[in-house]
C-alpha cells in the first residue's frame, strides 16, 4: 500500500529561494540609492550654507588672499574637515558665494545624486 507523502518540493523551495534573493537584491539597491540620496542632501546643504556664510562676509571677488582666508575659516567654522573625509568630497567656496563641490571618482552613486539634488553636472551651487 503506498502512502501519499506530505509537504514541499524541492522545486517550490527553489523557487521560493528565488524570489527571496530578487526581492533581497532589489531591496538593497533601493537602500543603497536612498543613502547615496542623502549623503547628497548633506553635502548640497553643506554647500548652500557655505555660500550664504561666503555672501555674508563681503570679500571683493579677485582677492585671493582673502578668498583664501574665507576658505580656511568657513572650513573651521563649520568644522568641515572630518565631514569632507567622511563624503569624500572637496568644498571652494568663491568670495561670491558660488560653491563648487568635487566628489571622489569612485563614488559614482554620489556623484549621480548630487548632480540630482543640486541640479547641476558641474555640481556648482548658487544662492541668489
Amino acid at each position: 500500500m503506498l502512502k501519499s507523502q506530505t509537504g514541499r518540493s524541492m522545486v517550490e523551495m527553489l523557487g521560493v529561494l528565488a524570489i527571496i534573493g530578487v526581492l533581497s537584491i532589489g531591496g538593497i539597491a533601493g537602500y543603497t540609492m536612498s543613502m547615496n540620496r542623502h549623503r547628497a542632501n548633506q553635502i548640497v546643504d553643506m554647500g548652500s550654507k557655505l555660500s550664504v556664510l561666503a555672501q555674508t562676509k563681503g570679500i571683493e571677488p579677485g582677492n585671493d588672499e582673502a578668498a583664501w582666508a574665507l576658505q580656511d575659516e568657513l572650513v573651521q567654522q563649520m568644522e568641515l574637515e572630518n565631514a569632507q573625509e567622511r563624503f569624500e568630497t572637496t568644498f571652494w567656496v568663491e568670495p561670491a558665494g558660488d560653491v563648487y563641490i568635487w566628489i571622489d571618482e569612485n563614488k559614482t552613486g554620489l556623484r549621480r545624486a548630487v548632480e540630482s539634488v543640486a541640479g547641476d553636472e558641474h555640481h556648482i551651487i548658487k544662492v541668489n
